[in-house]
């Protein structure tokens, strides 16, 4: 059955499990970035295999690690790009009897590309991306299933794309025996027809048959029982075909469950939600190889499933065009029920989601109605009733799934019951806009909630309570095992950074910056539910001033503050920003007493936040070393800056030390100070040149200090 292009996109949307079988993933990877390659410097001494002529010789099965840093380009080979300017290195290979290889670069650290030419040098086999995962890299290659004759000659050229090089491992190991599968005790036979050329599926093709009646195969809900099928490939008017089958599986254990999937060739084993076959979306992926049992756990209620060839045609090495597979329901997963208290009443500080299935119960009375979203958003009915919120990470692109069920409520179990809404927002703030998800039934006994994030930031999900709560099942899938940028230094009271300077003038970002203070709640600024943030210290005496203004660029809306106690923000605000007219906020205040303050910027929403902090101060300048014992590296000033700028910086003890600048690629341009250092305050001038001398273009630069196992970081900008 040819698979329609909205089912293909869910077969490779999903992250793959460790290694899992390759393929390329074509236009279907996330897309490269444009960006300069890293420098490639020729070694004197290499470990071998520049060259065809000097390949290093090896004997099929063998593992191998090593870097093509260093080396010479010598290579170049459509798949599917040409035009590579990498270095390479060459393998001579041949095995000892007639087999089946694959040829691994999983856990290389740069952007590869591998081929195997045979001894005329001519190409037979090539991958670009196979991997896209923290397992194995970031479109890191592999090439699966390639025949190869006894003690025939091969060459495999580990190269990079465009000009990208690094360390490698190098697995090359042969498939062994063919996989041979009985029918486990107490499962039904499938019953598909014979996949003969000329074949049509008529028999589970789901929703790649819907001009069939949409058919799906049911699984008996029994546990050790389950499916004995068939699939694989066929051919119809000359077009190649694999067979793919869908499951119905009504799992009313009211709990989760373990399926064990077993196959003879390399397959993928999917759940899927399908509230309708022009919205199908995948949960969770499996890759199967051959005679490996594997197992997923699925959810309560009703689950589809899917399982089908990695390859769209028959592979070389399969001896049929027929493959046995088991599909076997296993036992119950009981999951604790959590008791969610006070701390998930609010957006700040409010638990984090994790992904998979847990349960959790909370107690009404101990929250508050905080989201009541207003008539013409996501969701047409009541939101009066108390709510929870939980903080999620997502990625540009990411897909993002919320399944809710259970749910002991007084209605009977066999009848519809009424969900409280479940929401998503990309804003706390109470506005129609901020809304960008709500979950809608799926069955009986649960809602589903589907969400595909147009911009990276932290959103919040928010079950919203109209009545009692008992206990709930809640599942969390993401397409992507992503997490959180690292955030700021000074995105905490720790590491708060030092206002040691009459006046400043600095460019910061909150991007990666987590949600630590939101004063606004008690009315000290803004209506309160702010996102991500960060903080600045000061010394004000009695009757000093400070006069500040934080700009957004970018049109985003800011929040600024100014606290007295960090570690208790909510009631310490002792002032807040105010609209400047042009986009900003700005804060004036003049202090009641000794002490240190904290200036918070703050945002709200997801996307970039870069902004600009401009303004001055009475305070006096801070020995930031004396005062806590930090290593610490100041704001440059001026900042923007041309042609010059001061860094200062402290060391709170005497040892090794160095200053250095980076461009946004990560190579180094400047060294402004190594050695030696007295503990104490020190300053470097950046002249905005490199280390030769030669003057640098305008743009953002990284200026990095280490020292006692520690680094700080700060922005620096060049203007021309």
């Amino acid at each position: 059955m040819v698979i329609r292009a909205l089912a293909l996109a869910i077969l490779v949307a999903a992250s793959l499990p460790v290694r899992s079988p390759a393929f390329e993933l074509g236009n279907l990877a996330p897309l490269k970035s444009d960006r300069a390659f890293p420098e490639n410097v020729p070694a004197d001494i290499r470990q071998g295999g520049d060259t065809i002529e000097s390949a290093v010789s090896r004997v099929i099965p063998f593992t191998d690690s090593g870097t093509t840093s260093g080396f010479n380009n010598d290579y170049d080979e459509i798949c599917p790009y040409s035009g590579s300017t990498a270095p390479d290195v060459v393998y001579l290979v041949a095995a000892t009897t007639d087999d089946n290889v694959r040829i691994d670069l999983c856990g290389s650290s740069y952007d590869t590309k591998l081929y195997v030419l045979d001894a005329d040098r001519n190409l037979i086999a090539c991958n670009d991306d196979a991997y896209f995962d923290a397992a194995c890299g970031l479109y890191v290659s592999c090439i699966e299933r390639l025949d190869v004759a006894a003690f025939e000659p091969l060459y495999i050229v580990v190269d990079g794309y465009g000009g990208e090089h690094g360390a490698y491992q190098l697995a090359v190991t042969t498939a062994g025996p063919p996989c041979v599968l009985t029918q486990p005790d107490h499962t039904s036979v499938e019953g598909e027809p014979p996949l003969v050329d000329g074949y049509v599926d008529m028999f589970n093709g789901g929703c790649n048959s819907v001009e069939y009646g949409t058919p799906f195969t049911e699984i008996e809900f029994v546990y050790g029982r389950g499916i004995w099928g068939v699939s694989g490939w066929y051919t119809t008017n000359n077009l190649d075909f694999r067979d793919t089958d869908w499951f119905r599986l009504d799992n009313d254990a009211w709990e989760p469950i373990h399926v064990e999937v077993t196959v003879e060739q390399p397959s993928y084993f999917l759940e899927l939600s399908i509230p309708d076959c022009d919205h199908v979306e995948t949960l969770q992926t499996l890759g199967l190889e051959p005679c490996k049992p594997e197992t997923m756990v699925v959810g309560p209620g009703v689950r589809y499933l899917w399982l089908g060839p990695q390859e769209f045609s028959q592979p070389a090495d399969a001896p049929s065009n027929e493959y046995r597979y088991s599909v076997r329901p296993l036992e119950r997963i009981p999951i604790p029920v959590d008791s969610v208290g006070i701390e998930a009443d609010y957006s700040f500080g409010c638990p984090v989601v994790q992904f998979g299935t847990t349960a959790f119960t909370w107690d009404p009375a101990e929250m508050s109605n905080d989201f009541e979203l207003p008539a013409g958003s996501c969701y047409d009915g009541s939101t009066s009733g108390v709510d929870v919120v939980w903080e999620i990470w997502l990625d540009a692109w990411e897909s993002y799934q919320c399944v809710v069920s259970r749910g002991w409520y007084p209605a009977a179990q066999d009848e519809p019951r009424e969900f409280e809404p479940v929401y998503l927002l990309d804003d706390c703030r109470p506005l129609p806009t901020s809304c960008v998800a709500v979950a809608q039934h799926e069955g009986n006994h649960a809602v589903r909630l589907s969400y595909v994030a147009t911009q990276a930031g932290f959103y919040y999900l928010v079950h919203d309570a109209n009545g009692a709560i008992f206990d709930e099942l809640v599942e969390h899938h993401k397409t992507q095992d992503t997490s959180p940028p690292p955030p700021p230094a000074h995105d905490d009271c720790a590491g708060a950074r030092w206002l040691n300077q009459s006046s400043f003038d600095l460019v910061d970002d909150l991007s990666a910056a987590r949600n630590r203070f939101d004063p606004g709640r008690q009315g000290c600024a803004g209506p309160g539910g702010t996102g991500r943030d960060v903080v600045y210290r000061v010394v004000l005496l009695t009757g000093e001033a400070i006069d500040v203004t934080m700009t957004p660029v970018g049109g985003w809306d800011a929040e600024l503050y100014l606290v007295s106690d960090c570690g208790d923000p909510l009631n310490t605000c002792v002032a807040g920003g105010e609209p400047d007219g042009n986009g900003g906020q700005r804060l004036v205040y003049v202090a009641a007493g000794d002490g240190d303050y904290y200036l918070v910027c703050d945002s709200y929403g997801v996307g970039p936040r870069p902004f600009t902090l401009r303004g001055n101060h009475d305070g006096p300048a801070v020995d930031v070393a004396a005062s806590d014992g930090a290593l610490t590296l100041n704001a440059c000033w001026p900042n923007p800056f041309n042609p010059r700028t001061t860094l200062r910086y402290s060391l709170p003890a005497a040892g090794e030390a160095s200053l250095c600048v980076f461009d946004l690629a990560g190579r180094r341009i400047a060294r402004l100070a190594s050695g030696h250092h007295d503990a104490g305050p020190h300053e470097a001038v950046f002249e905005g040149r490199d280390d030769l001398g030669r003057a640098l273009p305008a743009g953002t630069y990284v200026c990095r200090l280490e020292a006692a196992g520690q680094r700080r970081t700060t922005k620096l900008v060049l203007v021309r």
